[in-house]
């Protein structure tokens, strides 16, 4: 019976990310959010780029991030932390950002989204 009491009144709230229960605290929505998401393009031409590896790392976790169509690359799923991003096009640049600090909203990651433009040994990343 319990547990139908907390269905009808989450039926009645707004749609929102995270929803005071009775008993147990929040539930949270099925949305999973990235805490970082990236775009990679040639600074010249604004082409994407879709051979660049992105490697997440905070303390002694590493996670190279998931490379999607057209220069899309998305990263630390639901894990806040203090990462530091390092970016590699091969035979081109490679860079490394050392301050990436996701946080936590009590149900999902607080993401960030950069576009990182490439030149011949150099890497502009815009957040």
């Amino acid at each position: 019976m319990r547990t139908l009491l907390a269905l009808s009144f989450l039926a009645v709230l707004p749609a929102v990310d995270c929803i005071p229960t009775i008993g147990d605290g929040q539930a949270c929505t099925t949305l999973y959010a990235y805490g970082v998401s990236a775009t990679v393009a040639d600074a010249a031409t604004g082409d994407p780029i879709d051979n660049a590896v992105l490697t997440l790392t905070d303390g002694d976790y590493t996670e190279v991030m998931q490379p999607f169509p057209s220069g899309g690359y998305a990263g630390a799923g639901e894990r806040p932390g203090h990462y530091t991003l390092t970016i590699s096009v091969p035979g081109v640049a490679t860079g490394t950002i050392d301050d990436l600090d996701l946080g936590f909203d009590g149900c999902h990651v607080i993401g960030v989204a950069l576009d990182i433009r490439v030149s011949p040994g150099m890497i502009i990343v815009d957040r």
